[in-house]
């Protein structure tokens, strides 16, 4: 028979791992399981612009191509035509409310969000613009 300290515990210990349950969930920790949904989410090939009035970059196309998603990383290939792509390590992260996606391809950051299962936006500081001025970009999935 459980004694009064013993239930105690029990109570302590559920009560605790609720807690800190929650407050992962809160700060945006992705769930068990969620590595596999977040690699069906990315796996495959992405067609990106850059956009924004005075870019005037020659290559306003980028593609990338996500082969493998990893805990915190993903293995990529990318840039501005399927014919010039290069291995690029990419860096996973969350923003409290979607996947992030950092890396550094053509000579510039790229800092995505996963918006949709088919759509990722977010920003290049792309070199020959004349200053450090980010640019909107946007991916959609390839069909």
């Amino acid at each position: 028979m459980a004694t009064a300290r013993d239930l105690r515990t029990r109570i302590i210990h559920s009560v605790g791992s609720s807690l800190i349950a929650t407050a992962l969930l809160a700060i945006g920790a992705p769930p068990i399981g969620a590595q596999a949904d977040l690699g069906k989410a990315l796996i495959g090939k992405w067609e990106g612009e850059v956009g924004g009035q005075g870019y005037r970059g020659r290559d306003r196309a980028w593609f990338l191509v996500i082969e493998s998603v990893k805990e915190g990383a993903a293995e990529a290939s990318f840039g501005p035509s399927l014919d010039r792509l290069v291995k690029t390590p990419v860096t996973l992260g969350h923003d409290g409310t979607a996947p992030t996606l950092s890396f550094s391809g053509g000579g510039t950051p790229w800092k995505l969000t996963l918006a949709s299962d088919k759509v990722m936006t977010g920003t290049a500081v792309l070199p020959g613009t004349g200053s450090q001025r980010e640019f909107p970009v946007r991916f959609n999935r390839a069909k």
